[in-house]
């Protein structure tokens, strides 16, 4: 099929026409007919990134020819076009305050499609009014062309309000007024001789073709603006200006000529004070590839590597198609990490149309290439193995046994075993086998392996024989990953992740969580099912340390422990009122000591100390000792005798 051309719906939609096309008999003409219309290609969702260039829309077809089964050449039928927007603003703009003798700056943001053009208008006191346009500028207003507006050696007449009109085909817009303040140059505090930059040139990357307009709008008199490259190369005369005097703008930029890094110096010849800005132009450039992959004549079983080389700015993206989609990715095909694709064994369904795509930002350059099988007579290539069979040893070993095929018109010469597992990136186990058996080891627990036999013989291979196979589990080589947290006095709450699954080795049916108070001998072990994720510690001792940890189980049995962690439970805050000690016991020792001792309570709540109190005869007068929480004995002295 063919993209033949499209239209703009009024709402913005594409829609295409596509054709089925047949090459004529005896020449090189396509004879075509419409076979689709009205297909919605796409709609335009980034037009406001690139408001102002054509949308390019690409189909690729394959054609075949009738009187041949070969495949004809693949073309590209390019269509393009506009997709129309009223003129919008972006933003607003933005009052501003300038000084005599000075310069102003008013930006106005819009988009549209086609290109929108604008115009400013100088609104003074009562109906005086005053078009400025890229058409009628005055040695001191510039209109850039994006539509900036830079007033330089401002006076008092450019005080007022200014306003931005935008318009294309479609319709004319015009934005909010913004006001210019005009102070006289004393109120200023940048003296007037010192360079002082307003807005400096900004980076931009472009496509081939495009202007490139670097401002540099810098106040101080008398002053002296140039623009030079940073690498010391001149910069070229042609297609070039200087708006305002002061801004630099390159049309048609071009890679070779103008990709550089430029700077804005601006001096005041009489002080010698000067500032200097950069910016640089990243111009883009198409993909043009180099290197193009070759076309390829091999019989089945053959090792093809296809070579394609690109360069461009930025660097191209190397997409390979097969047959017009993207080409396969697996054991046996492989996009390098330098973007050459490989087959490694060529098989039936190898064979077609292969194709390099180099794309960028700037473009796109495609190249073909073309794979055919040398095909011998059928009774020439053997079947495929028979009776392939494997078989568990342990969780890391397995033994693989087959017999040859059916239908061999050729002794053997060898078997080759391909072994890999399912994940991305996993080791490939590849062996060339002279035996009817061989035994794979290092394998991952509980892992599905693909597992392939093929044998080669003069002529050719046989077809590749595969079967999936998951090892046997095994005990976890790893242990969870756990955060403790304690939000009442007696509980503990523990929360793990997942086993990894190289780590978990099987099926996890359950988890140990062992857990202690710091400083006793005596642990508890509590085992919770292997679908949890956390699980709570009940009947804990309040304001006390934790030691916790964790193991994981299959059903092969239970990995290690992990290491402790150690979590505080809180105070009991329900307890305010402390119990009374037992046992008092008063003790004369001398006439004027006695001896008090006490035990705390059995249950203690948290307490910090004692409060021993002593009266004569309980009067009044009390006097009062505050002991250490560790203090079950005390003496008082200094009594009366006879008291």
């Amino acid at each position: 099929m063919r993209l033949v051309g499209f239209d703009v719906t009024s709402d913005g939609v594409i829609v295409g026409e596509f054709c089925r096309c047949r090459k004529q008999a005896g020449n090189d003409e396509y004879e075509c007919t419409t076979v689709y219309s009205n297909v919605i290609i796409r709609k335009p969702q980034d037009v406001i990134a690139f408001p102002e260039e054509p949308l390019t829309w690409s189909c690729q077809a394959d054609f075949r020819f009738v009187d041949t089964p070969d495949h004809g050449p693949f073309e590209r039928a390019n269509a393009w076009g506009q997709v129309h927007e009223l003129p919008q603003f972006v933003t607003q703009l933005e009052p501003t305050i300038a000084y005599q003798g000075g310069v102003a700056r008013f930006q106005c943001d819009v988009y549209g499609v086609p290109k929108v053009n604008i115009t400013w208008k100088h609104i003074k006191s009562g109906s005086d009014r005053t078009n400025i346009g890229k058409d009628r500028i005055s040695a001191r207003h510039v209109v850039l062309p994006n539509g900036i507006l830079q007033i330089h050696n401002v006076t008092q007449e450019d005080e007022g309000r200014y306003k931005c009109i935008a318009s294309n085909s479609l319709q004319t817009v015009r934005n909010n007024s913004a006001t210019l303040s005009v102070l006289p140059q004393v109120m200023s505090q940048i003296p007037a001789s010192e360079p002082y930059l307003m807005q400096g040139p900004v980076s931009q990357r472009l496509l081939p073709g495009e202007d490139a307009l670097l401002e540099c709008l810098v106040e101080g008199s008398p002053l002296i603006v140039t623009w030079s490259r940073k690498d010391g190369r001149p910069i070229r005369r042609d297609d070039v200006g200087y708006p305002g005097g002061s801004n630099l703008l390159i049309r048609n930029v071009r890679f070779s000529l103008d990709n550089a890094t430029y700077r804005c110096q601006a001096t005041n010849p009489q002080t010698g004070q000067s500032i200097v800005a950069e910016a640089k132009l990243d111009i883009m450039s198409p993909p043009v590839i180099t290197h193009a992959p070759s076309v390829y004549h091999k019989p089945i079983g053959s090792r093809i590597r296809f070579y394609c080389v690109a360069t461009g700015m930025p660097q191209p993206q190397i997409r390979w198609l097969h047959d017009g989609i993207p080409a396969t990715i697996d054991d046996f095909h492989s996009h390098m990490i330098d973007n050459d694709y490989v087959i490694s064994q060529l098989w039936w369904e190898d064979k077609g149309i292969y194709q390099c795509e180099a794309k960028n930002d700037a473009g796109s350059a495609v190249v073909t290439a073309a794979v055919t099988i040398n095909k011998y007579d059928d009774k020439e290539y053997p079947s495929h193995v028979t009776n392939l069979t494997i078989s568990s040893i342990s969780s890391r070993r397995m033994r693989v046994t087959w017999d040859p095929p059916d239908y061999l018109p050729g002794p053997v010469i060898a078997y080759h075993l391909y072994c890999r597992a399912k994940q991305e990136y996993s080791r490939v186990i590849e062996k060339v086998v002279y035996t009817l058996s061989f035994e794979l080891t290092d394998l991952e627990p509980f892992t599905e392996y693909w597992i392939t036999v093929q044998c080669f013989t003069e002529k050719a291979p046989c077809p590749r024989f595969t079967k999936n196979v998951t090892t046997a589990q095994d005990v976890p080589s790893g242990s969870p990953e756990f955060s403790l947290a304690s939000e009442s006095p007696t509980t503990i709450a523990v929360t793990w992740d997942r086993l990894l699954r190289y780590r978990a080795n099987g099926i996890i049916i359950s988890y140990g969580i062992t857990y202690c108070r710091v400083g006793s001998v005596y642990c508890n072990v509590t085992m919770v099912e292997g679908n949890l994720q956390e699980y709570t510690l009940h009947g804990l001792t309040p304001n006390s340390n934790y030691s916790v940890s964790m193991a994981a189980a299959t059903e092969i049995g239970q990995g290690r422990y992990s290491g402790n962690g150690t979590v505080a439970t809180p105070r009991n805050i329900n307890e305010t009122t402390p119990k009374p000690p037992l046992h008092l016991q008063v003790v004369p020792v001398n006439h004027t000591t006695l001896r008090v001792s006490f035990q705390p309570a059995p249950t203690p709540p948290i307490i910090e100390g004692y409060k021993l109190m002593v009266s004569l005869n309980l009067a009044n007068d009390w006097a009062t000792f505050l002991l250490p929480l560790d203090t079950m004995e005390y003496y008082v002295t200094g009594l009366g005798m006879s008291s």
